[in-house]
């Protein structure tokens, strides 16, 4: 009987240790009392071809889906987490201006730069960037031969100017191999002279731009398109929000304030063909989900595959193909048109692009997604091929 006792008594622990052993490893390793190296990994892996680096991507996926419940459902994840709340401020950055801090859920390389904001950093190799800026170069040229067509690039901190400071590539060059290949197209850029400017456009732990900064893409692409467009107010809320980057590196010390701007606009909307349901831009914060609670979608939720704004004006009909930095601005901007359609390009449908500017009479085009997604589909979602591109 004791015999049976022990036994039992070693495997329940045994069980226990295993339990308990990931979520302590996570928060070691994201605190990095703990560091493991993956650079060499990664870098022997994307330089072995497609069928390695497909099996990296699954990994990597992998990885960040159990990070991403870990930190969602663990019972006193948190508290595990709080138990170092100091940690990181007893390291110092080794004179670095960027310190990598893992990845995110799409494999993106995360830094918090040095002044406490973080930053998202492609994990595509150029092979890829190559190859896939090709592919949505001559869907956006063949589209301008249609239709009057604009690019409106919200570039995070990798793309601009006066970065140089982390990149795996030269987000730069790319950039500018992008729009140096356009052919009759409009294009504006978020303009940022430094890093001071950045922050103020931009929030410190979620890889969105906040209310200012995409006050300041209505603004640009009111003239871009030649629009009259009317003022409004940004609103920052005394609302804490950790957002998908913090979140992503259980990060509760740097938080953001959440900010939305201010209208007073009527309109008509369906989504996916139907009325729109509850949870569609409720534009609403909820005080009580959570440290790590994604305010952002929970504001805006965009995650439909087309939304239809009819302001039922005698304006043209506008088609934006625009992401979840769209969201904040759409139906802002779709107040300058009749009928304004949003297709996202993460979930639309396989269609007849020409025919479906055709079916609803639209005569401008406006793409208003990230700008890594715009340039080489860098999640590959492959609207290109949904919409009817080659």
């Amino acid at each position: 009987m004791k015999k049976h006792n022990f036994i039992s008594f070693i495997f329940i622990g045994t069980i226990f240790l295993f339990l308990i052993m990931y979520p302590v490893m996570f928060v070691l390793i994201q605190k990095e009392i703990i560091k493991p190296e993956f650079s060499n990994f990664y870098t022997v892996l994307t330089s072995k071809g497609n069928i390695l680096e497909r099996v990296e991507t699954k990994v990597t996926n992998l990885k960040n889906n159990i990070n991403n419940k870990l930190t969602n459902y663990l019972f006193l994840y948190s508290e595990i987490n709080q138990a170092y709340p100091n940690f990181k401020n007893t390291f110092n950055f080794s004179n670095k201006e960027f310190k990598p801090m893992g990845t995110n859920s799409d494999g993106e390389f995360i830094f918090l730069n040095q002044d406490g904001f973080y930053v998202l950093g492609t994990n595509q190799n150029e092979e890829y960037i190559k190859v896939n800026m090709a592919k949505n170069i001559n869907f956006y040229n063949d589209l301008s031969k249609v239709v009057d067509t604009y690019i409106y690039l919200p570039s995070r901190y990798e793309f601009q100017e006066f970065n140089n400071s982390y990149n795996l590539h030269n987000m730069n060059e790319v950039k500018k191999e992008f729009l140096k290949r356009l052919d009759n197209i409009k294009v504006g850029e978020l303009q940022v002279k430094d890093k001071d400017e950045y922050q103020k456009l931009f929030y410190h732990t979620d890889h969105h731009w906040n209310s200012y900064g995409a006050y300041q893409g209505y603004l640009d692409i009111c003239d871009l398109m030649n629009l009259n467009c009317k003022p409004y107010d940004v609103v920052e809320t005394s609302v804490t929000y950790h957002g998908s980057i913090g979140k992503m590196v259980a990060d509760n010390q740097l938080s953001d304030k959440f900010t939305y701007i201010a209208d007073d606009l009527t309109y008509k909307v369906t989504v996916e063909g139907t009325s729109a349901p509850a949870n569609f831009k409720p534009r609403k914060l909820n005080l009580n989900k959570g440290t790590y609670y994604d305010q952002y979608v929970g504001f805006y939720d965009g995650l439909f595959s087309e939304v239809v704004y009819d302001y039922e004006s005698e304006a043209e009909n506008l088609l934006i193909l625009g992401d979840s930095y769209a969201w904040q601005i759409d139906y802002i901007i779709a107040s300058n048109f009749n009928k304004t359609y949003v297709l996202n390009p993460k979930y639309v449908p396989t269609l007849d692009l020409k025919a479906y500017l055709k079916e609803h009479h639209i005569t401008k085009v406006l793409v208003l997604m990230e700008t890594q997604t715009t340039i080489f589909d860098n999640y590959g979602y492959d609207f290109i091929a949904n919409l009817g591109g080659n």
